[in-house]
């Protein structure tokens, strides 16, 4: 009697075993790419991924990640039953840059085999607005307190008349303005008036038009700044440098072109470290002034910069600053002779 109640109880296992084993939820998508053809800048475009649960147990949804954000998804359910379905909807905001755009989703779920899996969206991008004669607003060398316009056309590709609505820059340097349309376009003109700080200011013109396909226009405007201070040389580039060695530079120091009629003086060369100094020339017959610098390496390896100011009797820069750099070797050691060890600490 007790051999036929061990026996039943292993063929229950047995039976129950496999049904056991095989209990788990099965993610399936009806498809898991999607291309949405050709579309213009600043859409949202929306597909939704239709998935079922094949298996035989809840399907648990973790969460769904994008690769940008560009892209999003929504999920119309964490959990579904077995033999359920659910959506994830997938959006995609064109860029303005034209060309195929392809961005994806990943769903992580509990699906023992397939617990990441990637949707795709992809869309080209055409083209239908234009600036001529030249594709975006770049200003080189605008000196401080200056002003500097320039004026570009903007163009429909496919020849549809249209109107600006408004415009927007972010950036208080920039000023817009835009005119009257003909045949070749609209003429809008970006004016740059740069604050008294050296380096490159960057922004994007947004134009808001009543066309209705593409109503948002954007193109980048890029203005390098500079003093009016001009130097031969943008930056003091010592080399590689031995330990020990001196290494000296000179570069000439004049005023700007819009400055041409004032006198430049030099009254003082101020270094940031006790490795470099500097020490006023002569000057020359133009107004420039000739400058030197010397360099003494320390006996530590590695690379070396910072900035030397130049002290002037100018009211619009009292201070113009000249970065430096070098790389000083190790002599003593042939396996690390740029010291790089000491770099990383």
């Amino acid at each position: 009697m007790k051999q036929f109640k061990f026996w039943s109880v292993v063929a229950a296992i047995l039976v129950v075993a496999p049904v056991l084993c095989s209990a788990q939820p099965v993610i399936e998508f009806d498809k898991r790419s999607h291309d949405f053809g050709e579309k213009y800048p600043h859409q949202a475009l929306v597909h939704q991924f239709t998935f079922k649960n094949v298996g035989n147990e809840s399907l648990h949804i973790d969460r769904v990640t994008t690769n940008c954000g560009c892209t999003a998804a929504v999920l119309s359910a964490t959990s579904v039953a077995a033999g359920a379905t659910g959506i994830i909807s997938v959006t995609m905001t064109t860029s303005y840059a034209t060309g195929v755009m392809l961005k994806n989703a990943t769903v992580l779920s509990n699906d023992p085999k397939n617990p990441r899996v990637k949707l795709e969206v992809k869309a080209k991008i055409k083209k239908m607005w234009v600036f001529s004669p030249r594709p975006s607003y770049t200003f080189q060398d605008v000196p401080f307190g200056t002003e500097k316009s320039l004026t570009l056309k903007l163009q429909n590709l496919e020849e549809e008349p249209f109107k600006i609505l408004s415009t927007r820059v972010r950036k208080p340097e920039f000023k817009v303005d835009y005119g009257e349309g003909g045949a070749d376009g609209i003429p809008i003109t970006v004016t740059v008036k740069p604050q008294n700080k050296k380096g490159f200011v960057v922004d994007t013109l947004e134009i808001k038009t009543d066309n209705k396909k593409n109503p948002l226009v954007s193109v980048s405007i890029t203005a390098k700044v500079v003093g009016h201070v001009r130097f031969s040389r943008e930056r003091l580039w010592f080399g590689a440098v031995k330990s020990g060695e001196t290494i000296t530079r000179t570069l000439t120091v004049s005023l700007a072109d819009e400055l041409k009629d004032q006198q430049l003086d030099i009254t003082e060369i101020e270094g940031d470290k006790d490795i470099i100094s500097g020490t006023i020339k002569e000057k020359m017959p133009d107004g420039a002034w000739e400058l030197e610098f010397v360099l003494k390496a320390p006996e530590k390896p590695g690379f070396r910069t910072g900035v030397m100011k130049i002290h002037t009797n100018l009211k619009s820069e009292p201070i113009a600053e000249l970065p430096y750099s070098a790389i000083v070797r190790n002599t003593n050691s042939r396996e690390n002779p740029l010291g790089l060890d000491d770099l990383k600490k």
